[in-house]
């Protein structure tokens, strides 16, 4: 009887933290991600500003808007999305709360959504860097 062989082809995801534990801590849970967040890809791309409520976690999270008069905005994000997520084939996502985020990591139509309206709504828990 011959051997039998299996291939298994492995797909990494880029990593977004600065650092990897445990040289640092961060933190994330684990969330649902409405499909109104993606773009025309069906792709809500990982670093994406989410905002929902972490407390329930009871509804989809949306990706984050700024609202407000010029000089009064305010933005909803509540953390990051660590990894990328296609809603229409599954929801699940993680989001990041507390850490580091490496901006050379992200795509530039995500680094731009790191403004400093979204910066100022994570000030204290997520911190951007270039490494």
């Amino acid at each position: 009887m011959g051997n039998l062989v299996k291939k298994t082809t492995l797909t990494v995801r880029d990593q977004i933290l600065a650092f990897a534990p445990p040289e640092a801590p961060y933190m994330a849970i684990g969330i649902q991600v409405n499909t109104s967040a993606a773009g025309s890809d069906g792709i809500v791309k990982a670093g994406t500003p989410m905002a929902g409520n972490i407390e329930t976690v009871a509804a989809a999270f949306t990706k984050a808007a700024t609202t407000g008069d010029p000089g009064s905005e305010v933005n909803d994000a509540v953390g990051i999305l660590l990894h990328d997520v296609k809603p229409a084939d599954d929801a699940n996502g993680t989001l990041l709360i507390f850490g580091a985020v490496n901006l050379n990591r992200l795509d530039t139509d995500v680094q731009a959504l790191i403004d400093e309206h979204a910066k100022k709504a994570l000030d204290g828990k997520i911190w951007f860097l270039k490494r």
